[in-house]
């Protein structure tokens, strides 16, 4: 579960605030709709993100580059 995931990373270093999330769509692997921004954990209003999204195309552009890191042909 999610929680669990979240969890592990935490107890690994990770900090709460580099914690997102996705969805990932592998019938469209390779294609723009692939990851989708989608989730209640990313209503953060401090970090100036009101919507299940995540709105910063920079924090967006990092995780795609962490998830092409990971998941590849």
């Amino acid at each position: 579960m999610y929680v669990d995931q979240v969890q592990l990373l935490l107890e690994n270093g990770s900090e709460q605030k580099d914690l997102w999330g996705i969805n990932l769509h592998p019938a469209k692997y390779s294609t723009p709709d692939f990851v989708e921004f989608d989730s209640m954990i990313n209503i953060r209003p401090r970090a100036n993100n009101m919507s299940r999204s995540v709105d910063d195309t920079s924090i967006q552009d990092n995780l795609r580059s962490v998830i092409a890191e990971i998941i590849h042909e």
